[in-house]
């Protein structure tokens, strides 16, 4: 099914809370002060962390066979954060999809 069609269905989906207000209250990972969450998939001990909260959303939406969107960890990642902070040389937005 298309997305346009389970729209217009009214179709029920279950998509993430926001990831990121999750790990700002974990003492288990450290935020870039420009990208914040978008860069912990380059720190395993901090891409774990990240991977336990998504596999929550992951987990629920099996159990009750919820259709779910899915989202990346980037909404700060924009080309001026990315050129101010040190992954500059990293394809952030492409390496967290």
């Amino acid at each position: 099914m298309q997305f346009q069609e389970f729209v217009k269905e009214g179709k029920f989906a279950l998509s993430e809370g926001s990831i990121y207000e999750r790990l700002r209250r974990s003492p288990a990972v450290r935020f870039d002060s420009f990208l914040y969450h978008a860069t912990l998939i380059y720190e395993p001990a901090f891409a774990l962390e990240l991977e336990r909260v998504h596999r929550e959303y992951l987990d629920i939406g099996q159990r009750y066979r919820l259709p779910m969107f899915a989202l990346t960890d980037t909404w700060r990642a924009n080309h001026e954060r990315i050129q101010q902070s040190e992954f500059r040389n990293y394809s952030v937005n492409e390496d967290n999809a």
